[in-house]
């Protein structure tokens, strides 16, 4: 079975199934309201999930909680994930699902404004669900930011303008996506560029690693971010310099697009496969959400695999990503687990 393409969602692909599971985050982008203003008032949903983020800052709860009611039959139920705890949330989120997991025909999650680690955790605990799963990710037409204004503040990478979140407050786990399978093995810490490269600074003073791979993030259209992103991370990229070969362009070898989770999964299957049986793999998703679903998923088809996770001190609350949208994208799952099977197979993940 082919792994799943991302494919631009539909209305019509929600009908002819009655009990359906809509998990959403509140956010303070108006993107976080774009899935569901999408859809019809009509009851699409028996049950609903709304995620508030904690510690609590600005957000559209309340307009969200407005937009799930007239589209889910039971009441939402609320559940607080905390960015600086995130344990908290698995043991909550399997008390919710525990009394109607087995009759679900279907579960939608919409991860456009959600954690990484967020995403991490829901995959991982929907893996024991058998019925489908449909990932929303709602794609805006830029993010903060822009070209000229990274062209004018590129001296100092520092300057919280150049990045939608800034600082770090810690680097975390939980039980169910960390491991201590060769723990005493050297380690080969994984990540992701991005507009915030106080993360890996975080991540590299916690673990210390023998090895650091960074993958190049690539959007599908704003073809510019790619090398902005690199320029932030040229230090680090530098001192870890026989981990990360360079194109002719001077680009990373090692990329995989923001949009398309399955380069992720191919790029972390080939690096894995090299050095699963002499080192410890340490992933950070601190990509796009996109890249931190594929990193989800390969961790499923991976539990030796160790997730930690620099968490944002603050977030930029005006024009972290604009208010139009260039396409609500979706990934039909037959079943997390099912999915993972045929990652494993394809990329023979033996470790």
């Amino acid at each position: 079975m082919p792994t799943p393409s991302v494919t631009q969602f539909n209305q019509s692909d929600l009908e002819h199934k009655s009990n359906r599971l809509l998990i959403i985050s509140e956010g303070f982008e108006s993107r976080s309201l774009s899935f569901l203003s999408a859809l019809q008032n009509e009851k699409l949903f028996e049950h609903s999930i709304v995620v508030k983020n904690a510690p609590e800052r600005k957000n559209r709860l309340e307009e969200l909680l407005k937009e799930v009611q007239p589209r889910t039959n039971k009441k939402a139920k609320e559940a607080e994930y905390d960015r600086f705890h995130p344990t908290k949330f698995e043991e909550m989120l399997g008390e919710i699902l525990k009394p109607i997991e087995d009759s679900l025909e279907e579960v939608v999650i919409d991860i456009s404004v959600m954690s990484k680690m967020l995403i991490m955790s829901l995959l991982w605990r929907l893996q024991s669900i058998k019925c489908p799963v449909r990932i929303i990710y709602t794609e805006p037409m830029s993010y903060c930011p822009s070209e000229d204004e990274f062209a004018k503040q590129r001296k100092d990478f520092s300057n919280i303008g150049l990045s939608p979140s800034f600082g770090v407050h810690d680097v975390v786990r939980t039980p169910e996506l960390s491991s201590v399978i060769m723990q005493r093995s050297p380690a080969y810490v994984i990540a992701f560029n991005s507009f915030n490269e106080q993360l890996i600074h975080a991540l590299l003073a916690t673990i210390n690693p023998a090895h650091l791979i960074m993958i190049g993030c690539k959007p599908p259209h704003l073809s510019w971010r790619e090398k902005a992103a690199q320029e932030i991370h040229a230090d680090v990229i530098n001192d870890f310099s026989s981990d990360n070969p360079l194109k002719e362009d001077g680009l990373l070898k090692r990329t995989s697009s923001a949009l398309d989770y399955r380069e992720t999964i191919a790029c972390l299957s080939e690096i894995y496969n090299k050095i699963c049986f002499t080192h410890r793999m340490v992933l950070a998703p601190t990509g796009s959400k996109m890249q931190a679903l594929g990193c989800a998923l390969f961790k499923i088809c991976c539990p030796d695999v160790h997730i930690e996770y620099p968490t944002p001190e603050s977030y930029l609350l005006t024009g972290f990503s604009s208010d139009e949208i260039r396409t609500i994208h979706q990934v039909y799952l037959d079943s997390v687990a099912e999915t993972c099977w045929s990652v494993s197979a394809k990329f023979e993940l033996n470790g």
